[in-house]
């Protein structure tokens, strides 16, 4: 009888630890992934970004602008705010056009609606942007439209384990550190010189053609938004010999001017191949700067002409 109550013990006490164990670790668990959740909202850009969308709120900024990386580091809306039009970058790193649809539907559902919706166009990195075969953003998914059973059997150990290169960047790369998000633009002061030369790129694979496209045409026609298409301009190696302007159709017959920057000789007299980049094809915030500069006639006329019908 006493050796089977001392087993009975000793299997109380080896449950009682396990389950102390299990308990422990799912706590160091929740723990790890809380903190490593709050890492990417503070210091992940596309975290970030998606993050702030979830929680925007009745904003009226005037001009919106969407896009990929490129047009993260490259539209500084702060030069558009301070030129008096209130404005906040949108953009999402490694987005495609489907994101921003996505993105621009979901902001109009919580805030006012701008005057201008900025697309920034990317054929200095390839159709990544429009690829014919959409693909999802993961910053997206989760902040914006996963439910909290979807978070919970996707925890950001798991769903953003890629980006942890990212954040141990940021303790040992002292440029990751200083760079920061404004207005919704990724600005940082690290610089690398551009010793790359033009090399010709077949027209007809840059026309911007995508289906999202004409969905971003749809929602801003029903909500009265003006579109503004312009491709930024890259590294000298990907710039294009297309027009400085030119027209797409989308719907089947609305025409839209395209403001090709990333043509060859519009981007050599805006771009310093020394200064201005932080990698290849994406700016850092002295050509950001500079270049949004650029865009304030653009915006500026096409609120005008709203103002004035």
């Amino acid at each position: 009888m006493q050796a089977k109550n001392r087993r009975l013990y000793i299997f109380s006490f080896k449950m009682k630890s396990f389950v102390i164990k299990i308990v422990v670790f799912s706590f160091a668990l929740i723990i790890f992934n809380w903190l490593y959740l709050v890492l990417l909202v503070k210091f992940h850009a596309g975290s970030a970004k998606a993050y702030d969308l979830s929680v925007m709120k009745n904003y009226d900024y005037q001009v919106i602008a969407l896009g990929n990386s490129m047009v993260l580091d490259g539209f500084d809306a702060k030069v558009i705010s301070e030129a008096g039009m209130s404005s906040y970058n949108l953009a999402m790193g490694g987005a495609h056009v489907k994101t921003s649809y996505l993105t621009l539907n979901k902001y109009l559902e919580n805030n006012k609606k701008p005057k201008v919706v900025l697309i920034g166009l990317s054929s200095a990195a390839g159709r990544s942007y429009l690829n014919q075969v959409s693909y999802e953003s993961p910053e997206f998914e989760y902040f914006i439209r996963y439910s909290l059973v979807q978070k919970a059997l996707n925890p950001p150990l798991y769903h953003f384990q890629w980006a942890l290169l990212e954040i141990i960047k940021i303790f040992v790369s002292k440029d990751h550190r200083n760079s920061r998000l404004e207005l919704g633009q990724w600005k940082s002061s690290k610089v690398i010189e551009d010793y790359t030369n033009y090399t010709y790129q077949d027209f007809m694979n840059l026309i911007p053609q995508n289906s999202y496209l004409d969905s971003i045409s749809q929602l801003c026609s029903k909500n009265q938004i003006d579109l503004v298409f312009v491709d930024f301009p890259g590294s000298k190696k990907n710039r294009n010999a297309l027009p400085p302007q030119y027209k797409i159709l989308l719907n089947g017959n609305d025409s839209f001017l395209v403001h090709n920057f990333n043509n060859l000789s519009v981007g050599n007299e805006i771009v310093d191949s020394k200064i201005d980049w932080l990698s290849e094809n994406h700016f850092n915030k002295i050509g950001a700067e500079k270049f949004t500069k650029s865009l304030i006639p653009i915006i500026k006329t096409k609120i005008a002409n709203q103002i004035n019908e």
